[in-house]
């Protein structure tokens, strides 16, 4: 836990060219690409982590949905 490894620093990267994208379409809200793609990884790691403790009385589908509901919200424009 104390430093990041290659496979998210791939994910990171990954995720900064997608929201580079999303800055020249207009579809992400504005903001330096590097800190957003960190909070999104951090929430996306939340999410993965503990989702199956997370389960009780609802599924993983709900869950899913609101990551998705958490996601649109903190990259609309």
């Amino acid at each position: 836990v104390d430093r990041r490894g290659t496979s998210q620093d791939r994910m990171l990267a990954a995720l900064v060219e997608n929201i580079g994208e999303g800055h020249a379409d207009g579809s992400v809200r504005p903001g330096r690409a590097g800190l957003i793609g960190r909070g999104v990884l951090l929430a996306l790691h939340g999410f993965v982590i503990s989702a199956g403790t997370m389960t009780d009385g609802v599924t993983e589908a709900d869950l899913d949905d609101e990551l998705r509901l958490l996601l649109d919200r903190y990259l609309a424009p």
